[in-house]
């Protein structure tokens, strides 16, 4: 695992830990993190859903999301939807503390993150490409057995990310609702 998504795992755990004064006064801020983060694990999460979730005994159904995903990618249209631009840097540098100590440990725990718009890019860029093979398998197939197949190894090989998406956008949610109270 790498360290962008290790820390993207810990961030909701790591917020929680920060001073409460440090959190009340960045509530605003860390929200903002979050919700950019947030952003991009849905798109994993609803791709692979989509894929895991097509009735292989509807062939129309499996050609339109076939060529959704494909669109999806072609045209790039997660770039509107995933977190971009350094947005995560740019939160970043808005957070302030009255004790530098706390933010030095909060640059610590964000430094992974700040500069990872790419490493984001990347990893949902991988799941994309995952994605379209195994619906272009389930699409070609020729017996509804096969494409029940490419459809159960696509669950598999995707089984662990949707679970760490999962506990991690649980997290997310989460903390997002204890930062808005502070607000």
């Amino acid at each position: 695992m790498n360290e962008f998504v290790e820390a993207r795992e810990g961030l909701a755990a790591a917020i929680a830990t920060l001073p409460p004064r440090l959190r009340e006064n960045n509530a605003a801020q860390l929200f903002a993190i979050i919700e950019e983060l947030r952003k991009s694990l849905v798109i994993e999460l609803k791709v692979v859903q989509r894929v895991a979730a097509v009735n292989t005994a509807d062939p129309v159904m499996i050609r339109e999301l076939r060529q959704d995903i494909e669109n999806y990618v072609q045209y790039r249209w997660f770039d509107g939807e995933r977190t971009h631009c350094h947005n995560i840097d740019r939160v970043a540098r808005e957070i302030r503390a009255e004790n530098p100590a706390e933010l030095t440990k909060l640059a610590t725990l964000l430094a992974p993150l700040r500069e990872a718009d790419n490493d984001y890019l990347d990893d949902v860029e991988r799941l994309l490409i995952e994605a379209i093979s195994a619906i272009t398998e389930i699409d070609d197939a020729v017996k509804l057995d096969d494409a029940r197949g490419a459809q159960d190894r696509f669950r598999r090989q995707t089984q662990d990310e949707v679970a760490s998406i999962k506990t991690t956008l649980s997290q997310m949610n989460k903390l997002a609702g204890e930062l808005i109270d502070l607000v």
